[in-house]
């Protein structure tokens, strides 16, 4: 495999990574926020749990509660997301390190 077979390819990655640039950042906020959130819904819920008498049994509890549910599922969907993200990020990547490596690799032979 030559370098400009590859060329057309490693161009139109570079174009993803810089035009997606800003929905990828999106993204990972959005995954790092929630993270953040789900931890504070715990706690609020914690505070409701008023008949238990330990930390643990009104963690456990909190965890039940239908509104943590919709906290975790909501840092699944934005994890998903980065993931998704992330993962073309990585294959957009790699397209371009072969190139460069065939680019590297030809300029070394005579």
């Amino acid at each position: 495999m030559k370098s400009s077979d590859l060329e057309k390819k490693a161009q139109a990655a570079l174009v993803f990574l810089h035009e997606k640039a800003e929905e990828h950042a999106v993204a990972r906020a959005q995954a790092d926020y929630l993270e953040s959130w789900q931890k504070v819904e715990l706690s609020r819920l914690k505070e409701l749990m008023q008949y238990a008498d330990s930390d643990a049994a009104k963690t456990a509890a909190a965890m039940r509660h239908p509104d943590y549910k919709t906290a975790l599922e909501a840092k699944k969907e934005a994890d998903t997301n980065w993931y998704a993200v992330q993962f073309k990020r990585e294959a957009a990547n790699a397209v371009i390190g072969a190139w460069q490596t065939l680019c590297a690799n030809e300029r070394r032979l005579p």
